[in-house]
């Protein structure tokens, strides 16, 4: 399915009543996708809830009623990428004819019309709208909220005040120094071979992570590589466990394997950490090998 099918669909649950981040979540959990895929439809799915007011405003000038929920949702996409991000205009606009043209060719060329048409007007439309001070619809927040933030910071500040506050915050990351340092947490995130998944709430709150690593290991040079998925770190915030987290980070581990072809899973737990020997063998793991020591 078309990552941008996938984002329609999430926006029509949550005009619906449905909770974004769970719809969100539960998306990533059904559709496979690779984290490009994944960073594409939040950016466009939160970024059409972001801006509904304008997005709607601007296909009502550009439309007549629209009856089918699927065409507004293509159309708040892409008039939403050729707004506030910096795609193509011409390979949004042609992505959303194709995108059209499974439903006929009447109603490409009206999706191909109407963003066109769009792409003519915007400048002049956005121009007006803050001419005349209507950021109700320029910045997609209630009118009630426009004048609360006018008392506090004037007429003359409110502009800079609501683009400060619309601004998506700076994402911040917090680094265990026992376990990585940050010039290695770097690395690890920026390298496809060494994927970061984590688990959140309903709050967005993230109650544990589970670093991976994907390996071609061999004992003998003749044979055939294995490709093995290697836990590197599976951890539960102290005040999440007794949640069932670490079995569904685990679970996940086993599904993430099995979609990328791996042979096994495999981690290493020392003998002394006996809870986690307990957890690893409830899931169903064998010890593969034993490294013995004395110490001198």
């Amino acid at each position: 399915m078309s990552v941008k099918y996938v984002a329609m669909k999430l926006i029509s649950f949550v005009d619906k009543g449905s909770y974004s981040n769970i719809v969100l979540n539960d998306a990533f959990k059904e559709f496979y996708l690779t984290a490009k895929e994944k960073a594409f439809i939040t950016e466009i799915f939160y970024g059409v809830l972001r801006n509904k007011n304008f997005l709607d405003y601007m296909i009502e000038k550009n439309t007549k009623v629209i009856k089918k929920e699927w065409i507004r949702n293509l159309l708040r996409i892409s008039i939403y990428q050729l707004t506030f991000m910096s795609s193509d205009a011409k390979g949004v606009v042609w992505e959303a004819t194709e995108i059209a043209k499974k439903h006929g060719i009447a109603i490409s060329k009206f999706i191909n019309g109407t963003l066109r048409n769009y792409l003519r007007n915007k400048d002049l439309e956005i121009k007006k709208l803050h001419d005349e001070k209507n950021y109700e619809i320029l910045y997609s927040i209630p009118q009630y909220f426009c004048d609360i933030l006018e008392k506090q910071y004037g007429s003359e500040n409110l502009n800079q005040a609501i683009i400060s506050l619309k601004k998506i915050p700076y994402l911040s990351v917090r680094v265990n120094k026992l376990k990585y340092s940050e010039e290695e947490l770097k690395k690890l995130m920026t390298q496809e071979q060494t994927p970061i998944f984590v688990y959140e709430n309903a709050d967005d709150q993230i109650l544990g992570h589970l670093f991976v690593t994907i390996k071609e290991v061999s004992d003998n040079p003749v044979l055939h590589p294995i490709k093995t998925l290697f836990i590197e770190d599976l951890c539960v915030d102290q005040a999440a466990r007794g949640q069932k987290i670490g079995d569904q980070l685990y679970q996940f581990a086993v599904s993430y394997a099995k979609e990328i072809g791996c042979y096994n899973l495999t981690l290493n737990v020392w003998n002394d950490n006996e809870g986690a020997l307990r957890f690893y063998q409830r899931q169903g793991m064998k010890p593969q090998e034993t490294v013995m020591e004395t110490i001198l």
